[in-house]
């Protein structure tokens, strides 16, 4: 095998180790498309596993509206941040909420349609390495390194 081949390999050990959402919630990610509404008060109740970058995209798919989505610590209902956006059918406003550690969390999604309307919601989690695998990822590229630098010198040595 080449270090190349070495190195893709420790990379996907890497990023199998990831874990994201728990619960109601599959592979990571999920997606919400409410029904013909006015008003908009949703909750939505997660889990991450492990430490996580959350990608969430809100989206108008009928009429107008304005909606506001909001992130919050389940624990003590601390606000870690959120967006506001306004517009009509297709209009779309996405936030990343970066670093987060593992724990319970919940979307706030409010606003409202003129007239009735609905919304997508679509959130996916990227598992944070942590620093220790990190470190172990890059020894083990360093470690072929050496590896196939001391190969090609033998190499040369024999001719």
């Amino acid at each position: 095998m080449n270090l190349k081949s070495y190195l893709v390999a420790a990379l996907a050990a890497v990023a199998l180790h990831a874990n994201a959402f728990v619960g109601n919630y599959t592979e990571g990610s999920f997606t919400y498309n409410s029904g013909k509404q006015f008003t908009v008060a949703d909750v939505f109740n997660f889990q991450l596993s492990a430490p996580s970058t959350l990608q969430t995209t809100l989206e108008i798919t009928k009429s107008s509206g304005i909606l506001g989505l909001g992130l919050f610590d389940a624990d003590d209902n601390r606000y870690l941040g959120g967006l506001l956006f306004g517009g009509s059918t297709g209009t779309t406003a996405t936030q990343s909420f970066a670093n987060l550690s593992s724990g319970n969390y919940y979307y706030g999604v409010l606003g409202g349609f003129f007239p009735k309307g609905s919304y997508s919601l679509q959130s996916a989690a990227t598992a944070v390495p942590e620093p220790a695998a990190l470190l172990l990822a890059l020894m083990g590229a360093g470690g072929l390194a050496v590896a196939a630098r001391r190969q090609r010198k033998s190499a040369q040595a024999d001719r």
